[in-house]
């Protein structure tokens, strides 16, 4: 995807002022005779005055990750967080994003993070006088994980990046918060040389879900220690596993369901010990009687996921309401209350696509919970690539 950047802008400024606020000492150095200011560019003006972000606080903790949000100043889009072990902030790492929250992984039960939050420019620096407070998070100590706040509000929008060569990318207009990537082999190259995951990079995205059917356990090891550092990730072994099965009831079904929990007390480790989000992905179908089907078959083993996700897709009368009720429900009954919406969108064809997917889009925000609501903009059965409208439905 090609970007057309407008060049650099320059502000006339009055003097002794900067984008609005009088600089006392500019005032008097021109009383004095000194050579009136220069115009400066919006990013040097925003140097001198920018606000902190604000609110900064955990939204989510479990026993391995804590996920800290804020509120961004006027203008703001780039953000530095830093973590450290100590209160002092010495030996800390840091952390760029687009985004207005960050996961934390790989933690102990119990323990404890120090973390800032600072505005960056686009040349990569912080800018002067952004640095929020510090806040102390804490991993949970107990066995299960908590439920984010209701209604928070903190779902990742994003979309399913695919490597289909009718797909447009552009409609995202740069608003994407996550990516859906899949891999069909894994090695320690995998994810760096993937054409999606570039694609998504370059469009700032720092959050990713990640898919494969990979048994290989030493390939699966490969691949994960060679996601570079800095991004959050969740982590899926075989989506939709229930489509493979066969019907339910038969040797096929029982022993692929078998085989699929079997797999995620084998692979949750290695995606714990890479500092990921273990996220198991179903389809919503599988929660309609009419499917034939135990949710039970295809939950994995408890402990093993933080994250109950689904593809739902907004086709025929389905109420999005419902489809968020359904999803929220079925997370919590399988003891883990965070989910998150894989794919769905509405096939172009339907005359209220864009009406349906500004509902799901506000019922998600309402519901809490969810990680990331991510669009499946593709062709497969049906056409569901976005146009404009849709997209500004989904990313608001």
């Amino acid at each position: 995807m090609k970007r057309l950047l407008a060049a650099p802008r320059t502000l006339a400024l009055t003097m002794g002022t900067v984008v609005g606020l009088s600089i006392p000492a500019i005032a008097a150095g021109a009383a004095a005779g000194a050579a009136a200011p220069q115009a400066v560019t919006p990013l040097a003006a925003a140097r001198l005055a920018a606000p902190a972000p604000t609110n900064v606080r955990a939204v989510d903790t479990t026993t391995s990750s804590v996920t800290v949000a804020w509120t961004p100043p006027a203008g703001a889009t780039r953000y530095r967080v830093l973590i450290a072990d100590n209160a002092k902030m010495t030996d800390r790492r840091r952390v760029a994003t687009r985004n207005t929250r960050h996961t934390l992984t790989g933690l102990s039960a119990g323990a404890n993070r120090w973390v800032r939050v600072r505005v960056i420019e686009m040349s990569g620096e912080p800018a002067a006088g952004t640095r929020s407070p510090i806040l102390k998070v804490t991993a949970a100590s107990g066995g299960t994980a908590t439920a984010p706040l209701p209604g928070s509000g903190e779902t990742l929008f994003g979309a399913n990046y695919t490597s289909t060569a009718d797909v447009d990318e552009t409609v995202y207009g740069g608003r994407a918060e996550a990516a859906r990537v899949f891999f069909q082999q894994l090695d320690g190259k995998s994810f760096s040389k993937n054409g999606p995951v570039k694609e998504a990079l370059a469009d700032g995205i720092d959050t990713f879900v990640v898919s494969w059917r990979e048994t290989d356990l030493a390939a699966i090891r490969t691949f994960l220690a060679g996601i570079p550092d800095g991004l959050t990730v969740y982590t899926s072994f075989n989506h939709e596993p229930e489509n493979d099965a066969g019907a339910a009831g038969t040797a096929s079904y029982d022993a692929w369901a078998t085989e699929f929990r079997r797999q995620w007390k084998l692979q949750s480790p290695l995606m714990r010990a890479e500092g990921f989000i273990p996220t198991t992905i179903l389809m919503q179908y599988t929660l309609a009687p009419s499917s034939g089907r135990d949710i039970a078959d295809w939950t994995p083993p408890q402990g093993t996921v933080d994250v109950f996700a689904f593809d739902s897709y907004l086709t025929g009368d389905v109420d999005p309401a419902k489809m968020v009720d359904r999803m929220t429900e079925a997370a919590r009954a399988a003891g883990v209350p965070r989910t998150g919406i894989a794919e769905t969108g509405s096939p172009a064809d339907d005359p209220d696509r864009v009406a349906r997917t500004r509902a799901l889009r506000n019922e998600v925000i309402a519901a809490g919970g969810f990680d990331f609501a991510l669009y499946w903009n593709a062709v497969d059965r049906y056409d569901h690539r976005m146009d404009k409208k849709v997209s500004d439905a989904w990313f608001g």
